[in-house]
């Protein structure tokens, strides 16, 4: 428990409709050690004189190599994940222009509808016979 000056709060995020929570993160000046903690705190209580504080847990994002339709155009920098895609080579969803293969590191994501509708395309291709 840390015996606090003063405790500032600040917006991180846009208020949310919906009765949605808002993130909010803390700055706290402790009185005793005179230094401050910039870092997001969550407050667990506050009482005369103190506050008991823990600090926001933010989940380590995976990153990997994806694949990525880029566009060709040089005035143009726009880029679609290749496994979202509805074609087999796109065109550029902004400007129309024609796109070429290349990579990035980008968050790990799954595209849960292609991957059904490729499993199951699998499944018919394989008992194509039996049916």
């Amino acid at each position: 428990m840390l015996p606090i000056r003063e405790i500032r709060r600040r917006e991180t995020t846009p208020p949310l409709g919906g009765g949605q929570t808002l993130r909010v993160a803390v700055h706290v000046i402790c009185c005793e050690r005179r230094r401050a903690f910039p870092f997001p705190l969550r407050i667990i209580s506050i009482y005369k004189g103190g506050a008991l504080l823990k600090p926001f847990k933010k989940p380590a994002v995976e990153e990997a190599e994806t694949d990525v339709w880029q566009c060709s155009s040089s005035s143009c920098n726009s880029w679609i994940r290749a496994n979202f895609t509805f074609n087999d080579e796109p065109a550029c969803p902004l400007c129309g222009s024609a796109t070429t293969k290349g990579t990035k590191m980008l968050p790990v994501i799954v595209n849960q509808a292609k991957e059904l509708r490729q499993t199951e395309n699998n499944w018919r291709k394989s008992h194509r016979n039996i049916l």
